[in-house]
Formats: C-alpha cells, sequence, structure tokens
C-alpha cells in the first residue's frame, strides 16, 4: 500500500514539473521581435501618431501679406499751406506720376491755392488763360529758388489729346489720298514724329482729363493715385470747396468713396469745358467733371504740374 502511494506520489510531480516549460527558455524561437503579438491600445497609439506626423508635413505657413504699393513722393520748393504767413512758407509735397529717363513728371499731393481759370469769366483756352501767366510767373517766382527753377524743365504741353488728334489726321490724310486716288496713303507713317501737335510751352502746367484718366487710374492696390486731393488751409480760406462731413452724408456719398473724401476739394484741369466758358475740373470725389466750371469761379483750386530734371531748365 505504501508502495503504490508513493508510485502516485512521484507521477503527480513529473506532470507538475512538465506544465512548468517554456520552449523560448529551452528552444530556438521561430519567430523574431518584430513578429511578437502587439496589444490593440499599442496599435492604436502608433496609428495616431503617424497621421499627425504626415498632417504636420503638408501644412504650409500663411504667406505674409503684399506690402501696400504708393506712388514716389518728393519735396521740392515750398509754399504757404497752413495759413499763418507768420511761420513762413511750408515745403511741397509732390506725387511721382511718371519717369523718362532723368526726369520726373510730379504733381502736388495738395490743392495749394484757390486761383480762377480766368479773370472775368472770359471764354478762353489753356493757352490763353490767366492761371498759366498765374502758375508760370507768380506761382513759379514764390515758391521756388533759382536753384529749384534750373530744375524745372520748360516742356511742350499739348492742348489736344494726342492719340485721338492723330486719329482725327490720319483719317483726314487717308480720305484726301482715297479722293485723289494715291495709294501711296496706304504706307504713309501717321504718328507723334510726322503729325504736329498742337501744344504750349510751359514750366507749370495743369494736368488734362486724359492725363488724369492715364496717371490717376485709382488702382486698388496702389496707394496715392487717386484723382482726389485734399485742400491745404489756406487755399480752403481762398474760397476752394472742400467736401466736410456733414455734407458727405447729407449727398450720400458713401457709394462714391469711403469717409477719406473729407477734407478733400475741386481743382481745375487744362482742358476746355462744355463750352469755352468753362474749364473742366475735378470733383471732391475725384470724378472729371466733363462739363466743367465757369472760368472765373474761384471755387476751384491749383495742383501745379512740373517736369523735373537733373540738370539745366533748358
Amino acid at each position: 500500500m505504501k508502495k503504490r502511494l508513493l508510485i502516485l506520489l512521484l507521477a503527480g510531480a513529473l506532470v507538475v514539473s512538465g506544465c512548468g516549460k517554456t520552449t523560448g527558455s529551452n528552444e530556438p524561437s521561430s519567430g523574431t521581435e518584430d513578429n511578437e503579438p502587439v496589444s490593440s491600445s499599442q496599435t492604436s497609439v502608433s496609428t495616431q501618431t503617424s497621421v499627425s506626423t504626415v498632417s504636420a508635413s503638408v501644412v504650409e505657413p500663411e504667406p505674409e501679406p503684399e506690402p501696400e504699393k504708393k506712388l514716389e513722393t518728393i519735396t521740392f520748393g515750398s509754399y504757404e499751406q497752413d495759413n499763418n504767413p507768420e511761420n513762413g512758407p511750408e515745403p511741397i509735397e509732390w506725387i511721382v506720376l511718371a519717369e523718362d529717363g532723368d526726369r520726373k513728371l510730379v504733381i502736388s499731393s495738395k490743392i495749394l491755392d484757390c486761383v480762377p481759370f480766368n479773370k472775368g469769366f472770359a471764354g478762353c483756352t489753356w493757352e490763353d488763360s490767366s492761371i498759366r501767366k498765374f502758375l508760370n510767373d507768380e506761382f513759379y517766382n514764390s515758391a521756388f529758388t533759382a536753384e529749384e527753377q534750373a530744375k524745372i524743365l520748360l516742356s511742350s504741353i499739348p492742348t489736344v489729346e494726342p492719340k485721338v488728334y492723330i486719329e482725327e489726321k490720319k483719317a483726314e490724310i487717308l480720305a484726301d489720298m482715297a479722293a485723289s486716288e494715291d495709294a501711296s496713303g496706304n504706307q504713309t507713317t501717321i504718328d507723334e514724329s510726322t503729325v504736329e501737335i498742337p501744344s504750349t510751352e510751359d514750366r507749370v502746367f495743369l494736368l488734362s482729363d486724359f492725363e488724369v484718366r492715364e496717371y490717376l487710374k485709382d488702382a486698388e492696390d496702389i496707394k496715392g493715385d487717386e484723382a482726389f486731393a485734399y485742400v491745404s488751409p489756406y487755399a480752403q480760406a481762398g474760397g476752394v470747396y472742400t467736401l466736410s462731413k456733414d455734407n458727405y452724408e447729407l449727398f450720400k456719398l458713401k457709394d462714391k468713396g469711403s469717409e477719406e473724401l473729407i477734407g478733400a476739394g475741386w481743382w481745375w484741369l487744362r482742358s476746355t469745358g462744355a463750352t469755352d466758358a468753362k474749364a473742366m475740373d475735378v470733383s471732391s470725389t475725384g470724378e472729371i467733371r466733363v462739363n466743367g466750371h465757369d472760368t472765373g469761379e474761384c471755387h476751384d483750386g491749383i495742383r501745379p504740374t512740373l517736369w523735373i530734371g537733373n540738370g539745366s531748365s533748358e
């Protein structure tokens, strides 16, 4: 009986010993570390990390806003502007409209004075106007030193729109040639080099309506090329119409521009208006008034325009 019991105990011990064995401790494994099972939580974290990394790599930085374009301005000459003569004239700021080699076309950034286009309301063109005489005499001599005057170029100022005038002359020439059966008209060069444009010779002048359309286009991305202009206190005291906040709201001008129009005024152009007794001007909202304003009125101001060079004015 004791012998049988001993045999059973030995058999149980062998069974317990067999259950405790592992193949990993005594036998080579058929797999590698990469093939070991991974928990579902580990898989989730690994996937999220991978997606996050990819997303971060494709996100592009926001582009920096382009700097606002602004027309060049220069200071040249001086003129009374703050309406306080006791402190002397103030430097004149000019907007550069165009450059041609070493010369620049500039216009005063502000309306500087209140001057009628022609004294006495008499009909006239730019060539015969009193405002032309004022600009090239009184203004020229009071606003600029001798050294500055030497840089102001004597320029040919067209009294007609060159492109339109050339087209009209071209049509006339070709019509005359066709009437005379002269086929050579088709080979005739008709441009500014062959057609004499009516003009005046001036150092100081006003812009024309076609030049306003060319140089003051009011582009959305450019600051300084607007046709409206602010009025100096001196010019306002002289009578230049200046848009007030009350009138801006009364006439509901919001659709014509923001409140930056407040303080802008009317200024003369050298173009003839609906009749010889009128001259075109630009309104406080920057619109060209084609019918114009009576030449003798003193509610419009001047924005003198010059060609400035680096050397002699001749």
